[in-house]
């Protein structure tokens, strides 16, 4: 047996509904499950006694590889409580020399050692408040934004020294999927710019607030949220929550006033124990979970798992409050919805058209959105519903978000990384972030609208994936590459993602797939990075052909490389019209 991520939860996730600790047993080869089940058991039952808690407080996730313990504690037992679950599957798999009952022992005295009395107090009266009560190592804060007080764990008020009554909520937003998260997260901070907020939004690019980069990087756990929801500048906030914090750490506030879930497909299988689409959709589901009464609920009417799942977890969807869907077609459970009295978004003769029970309102019209392409970047038309259904929800009007989506998308600025187009001498060299088969099939519209406007032009793609996704994952990318009719494809590794692969390993997978896959070995290649890449897609491509990055990650280097090209000054699509 293998003992894995024992770790703090600190809010709300998958396996419990508040804060809790968590640790993950993996079985191997030869395990015997039914006796390591019962040894679980009874050292689980001597750390349940010496909490003074009873089995209602644990979760358990099995699953055929084996299971995840959760056990819901208060916030100042969660370091103690996760190391004593990592102790005991320790003991379980015979990795350790300590004990169990010595690590019984250190568990009792750090459990005096860690109690914080002032810690709960704070968190006990935010509650009775009604006042968001944030908590982690670094800082303890009340209220959230320009409303948001901020202390050092060591130096905590007393609950009657604080001015409850300025502590104060910001309207606030959740963004996740499989797809689609940062650019819909993006599109729904520049909405509520033109509506007049001071945005502070988390992304997988960065933490930023009024538009300005606070801290760049992936910034999407709940970390990065509460970083957000404490700056004094934000009156609202937008948060990218990948499924990752979600299973870490859990949510960093609930209540929010609205929250998405993009899409739903298969990837970053095996993670957390997550082995499943049926699961994958529940860890997804999560932010709806954190939705205030009131809040709105926000789905994708056209992804088929998100409906599978709604029609098993919310039979009551259709035509209620709390729920919105978005869609670019108005028919099945869309429909229904609306026609229930429900509120949807879709698209009408052309446009983003709100629909409020059968009030259906013409919004912006997708060829004025300049980040769907005219049209042809569908997956941009879903994202730009979600955001539309998004920032309304947080109390955008419907001119804030015809202002906010007719501007985003003008400059590479407002979507770094997200379906770039550059035109190098009559060459165009297409940057996204694609990173797996769902967002390479997204990106099949565009490359084919872009081929049909200059008959006969070739397509040299360049593919490359982070190590921690399987083999077949990394077929069904190659699968839809291939499915692009590439006339050359390049290889290339990802450095710092080989994620417990061996260097060249990721290359040769994708190889081998393409080779099963029927792409001539003299059609494809293998290249160092993005930029030996480009420096051969541009030599090889001829006015009108078309250079295409997927998993663009190199975004400083290759601006640098396109900045020196002697055609790239006027040469970027900024209209995000087709050129």
């Amino acid at each position: 047996m293998k003992v894995e991520n024992a770790r703090r939860l600190t809010g709300r996730g998958f396996f419990l509904p508040g804060a809790g600790a968590v640790v993950e047993l993996w079985l191997e080869a030869g395990d015997d499950r039914t006796p390591l089940e019962l040894a679980w058991d009874a050292v689980l039952l001597q750390v349940l006694a010496r909490l003074g808690i009873g089995r209602d407080a644990v979760a358990l996730h099995t699953r055929a590889s084996g299971w995840t313990t959760s056990i819901a504690v208060p916030i100042d037992q969660l370091l103690a409580v996760a190391d004593v679950l990592e102790a005991a599957g320790l003991s379980l798999a015979a990795t350790t020399e300590v004990p169990f009952s010595e690590a019984l022992l250190d568990f009792e005295a750090a459990l005096v050692a860690q109690a914080n009395p002032a810690l709960l107090a704070l968190e006990a009266a935010a509650k009775a408040c009604r006042v968001p009560f944030l908590w982690d190592d670094d800082a303890v804060s009340l209220g959230l934004g320009v409303h948001a007080q901020v202390f050092l764990p060591t130096a905590l008020p007393a609950v009657a020294e604080v001015a409850w009554e300025q502590r104060g909520k910001v309207p606030t937003a959740m963004v996740t999927g499989t797809n689609g998260k940062t650019t819909t997260t993006r599109m729904t901070a520049a909405i509520m710019a033109a509506a007049g907020y001071v945005v502070g939004l988390s992304s997988t690019d960065a933490i930023e607030v009024a538009g300005e980069i606070v801290e760049a990087g992936d910034w999407t756990g709940p970390g990065a949220a509460r970083r957000v929801l404490r700056d004094p500048r934000v009156t609202v906030a937008v948060l990218e929550t990948a499924r990752g914090g979600i299973l870490r750490r859990g949510l960093a506030y609930e209540r929010v006033d609205a929250a998405v879930v993009t899409n739903i497909g298969e990837d970053h299988f095996g993670d957390y124990g997550i082995t499943s689409i049926e699961d994958m959709a529940r860890v997804k589901a999560v932010v709806w979970d954190g939705v205030k009464p009131g809040g709105k609920r926000i789905a994708n009417a056209g992804c088929p798992v998100s409906q599978a799942h709604l029609a098993r977890a919310v039979p009551a969807l259709i035509g209620g409050n709390d729920w919105v869907l978005f869609g670019r077609v108005h028919e099945g459970v869309l429909a229904r919805h609306a026609d229930a009295g429900g509120e949807a978004w879709s698209i009408e003769a052309g446009a983003l058209t709100h629909w409020q029970g059968r009030l259906a309102t013409s919004v912006v019209v997708v060829a004025d959105i300049p980040a769907t392409f005219g049209g042809a970047a569908v997956h941009n038309i879903d994202n730009a519903l979600a955001a539309a259904a998004v920032a309304f929800a947080m109390g955008a009007d419907h001119a804030a978000i015809a202002a906010g989506l007719g501007a985003f998308g003008r400059t590479p600025h407002d979507n770094p990384g997200r379906l770039e187009v550059y035109a190098l001498d009559g060459v165009r060299i297409v940057l996204d972030f694609a990173h797996n088969a769902h967002g390479v099939h997204a990106l099949a519209p565009v490359i084919a609208s872009l081929r049909a406007s200059h008959p006969g032009s070739r397509l040299f793609v360049v593919a490359g994936q982070a190590g921690d996704r399987s083999d077949h994952d990394m077929f069904e990318l190659a699968r839809e590459v291939y499915a692009l009719g590439p006339d050359r494809v390049a290889v290339r590794p990802m450095i710092g993602y080989e994620r417990g692969r061996r260097p060249g390993e990721v290359e040769a997978v994708l190889q081998a797939a393409f080779r099963d896959l029927g792409l001539p070995v003299t059609s494809f290649t293998t290249v160092a990075d993005e930029l030996e890449a480009l420096a051969l897609g541009r030599a090889w491509a001829k006015p009108g052909d078309i250079v295409l990055i997927i998993v663009h990650i190199q975004r400083d280097a290759v601006q640098a490389w396109l900045a020196g090209q002697a055609s790239s000054r006027d040469a970027h699509t900024a209209s995000g019209r087709v050129a």
